[in-house]
């Protein structure tokens, strides 16, 4: 019998509250926990769920923690300094784990762990937010049409009525990383800002740039294509996109970061605009011989994906059937995007035309 209690490390950031209220939607009751009691303790007492804080810092506080939890989710970013602590926890205790992370070291850094993962009999899945299940889940699905495509391109389009410090910071830290493509398999450099590209989502034409997301990891891992581009709407393009590399050396400096890091009083104009915003995901192959496949995702908002894919993601860990390293697609499957509500996927820009309304009026795929 496996164990199905779980935990919620990073639940009182903003996303780790939206996942914490669509767990108990769903019918659970995970333990809350962070590294301030301060900030835990109100959080669920207000959510009636149990709670522990425990430093990331502190090796045996993360163990004493985790103690009978089978697995836990890491909702706290940035991950690159937030992960290997309680990664490294949840090897010495038998922990499966899964975050919302989208950075591409973490995610090589995970893949490190698979050996170790397996001889323990739990699974590691990083990335169960939106931008990776989106896009990874199209680029398995590319695979599965095309099994034999040497060049992957995808982009996605996050929308959202708010947003969070977390991403913000998460953001900062993909920017600094620089830019990276996969060639030929391998990982090569690619300068910010150049490559834009306009990308016919379910709504509108929007020009993306390529973008080092964890994407472009998780793409990778599983699909093993050896060509693969990752782009996004949210870096700047034209004159803009060139400072990128110029803002990259800005960040290195803190208190340029803390500026940037300041809360803005405005909301993004297309959020605003937007009822309910959509955010949406675009894949393209090709093989060799010229073949080609072109399917697109279209959810609502994009938070909102993420705490209904987290919790589902938890609830397929916990059923004790996976083991090792695994992106989201890998381990729950192609289909696993469109088993979130409000979410669609389309192979034609005939069903994409349809996409708007429908999304609106609530349909599910």
């Amino acid at each position: 019998m496996t164990n199905s209690t779980w935990m919620l490390y990073g639940a009182s950031g903003f996303t780790g509250r939206m996942i914490a209220e669509e767990a108990i939607r769903r019918g659970h009751h995970p333990i809350l926990a962070g590294r301030s009691a301060e900030r835990i303790r109100p959080l669920a007492e207000a959510l009636d769920l149990p709670w522990r804080a425990a430093d990331l810092a502190s090796p045996a506080a993360l163990q004493e923690a985790l103690q009978g939890v089978g697995a836990v989710l890491l909702a706290a970013s940035p991950f690159q300094q937030t992960a290997p602590a309680l990664v490294q926890a949840c090897l010495e205790t038998g922990t499966s784990y899964a975050d919302i992370a989208n950075e591409i070291p973490h995610f090589r850094l995970l893949e490190q762990h698979d050996r170790a993962a397996r001889q323990r009999g739990i699974v590691f899945v990083p990335g169960v937010g939106f931008g990776v299940v989106a896009t990874n889940c199209l680029a398995r699905s590319v695979v599965e049409r095309l099994p034999d495509a040497t060049e992957l391109h995808c982009a996605n389009h996050i929308a959202s009525a708010s947003s969070s410090a977390g991403a913000a910071a998460t953001g900062f830290e993909i920017i600094r990383g620089g830019g990276y493509v996969i060639r030929q398999g391998q990982y090569r450099r690619y300068r910010l800002g150049k490559g834009a590209r306009p990308v016919h989502f379910a709504d509108a034409e929007r020009v993306a740039s390529p973008i080092p997301l964890g994407d472009l990891a998780a793409a990778e891992m599983a699909t093993a294509i050896p060509n693969i581009t990752m782009y996004s709407t949210a870096l700047p393009t034209g004159p803009a996109g060139l400072a990128l590399p110029l803002i990259r050396r800005l960040l290195a400096i803190p208190a340029f970061r803390q500026r940037m890091s300041r809360p803005s009083s405005k909301q993004p104009k297309e959020a605003a605009e937007q009822t309910p915003p959509h955010s949406q995901a675009w894949a393209w192959g090709r093989n060799a011989a010229g073949q080609e496949v072109t399917l697109w995702l279209a959810t609502g908002d994009g938070y909102a994906f993420t705490a209904a894919s987290s919790v589902l993601a938890m609830e397929r860990i916990l059923d004790g059937s996976l083991v090792g390293v695994l992106p989201p697609a890998t381990a729950f499957g192609a289909d696993f995007a469109i088993s979130i509500p409000n979410t669609q996927r389309f192979t034609s820009l005939e069903e994409m035309s349809q996409a708007t309304v429908s999304l609106s009026s609530g349909t599910q795929a």
